[in-house]
């Protein structure tokens, strides 16, 4: 198991894309589960790292956006996680 672990909450679409990201990258990763809106959740040792309204600490980088995340990957593993289609990159249908 790698030291990457991800912290999130199971509703999270940001937690759901950066869980796809990590596996289409082929990273292994560990899970935990914050529920942020549960007052009995106990906290994690990343406790005092997360604020709904900051960027996600993630060593040196910083997480804002899918963009970043997509550099993110890129960082943890070579492969692109994420790639940006710019428009008019595909012929329409005919």
């Amino acid at each position: 198991m790698s030291d990457l672990c991800l912290i999130g909450y199971r509703y999270s679409a940001y937690t759901r894309a950066a869980r796809m990201g990590l596996q289409l990258a082929e990273c292994d990763y560990a899970y935990e589960e914050f529920d942020p809106f549960d007052a009995d959740t106990a906290p994690s040792s990343a406790h005092p790292m997360i604020d709904a309204y900051r960027r996600v600490p993630a060593g040196a980088a910083a997480l804002a956006k899918r963009p970043a995340l997509s550099a993110w990957f890129e960082a943890v593993k070579s492969t692109r996680a994420f790639t940006e289609t710019a428009q008019g990159a595909f012929p329409e249908a005919a």
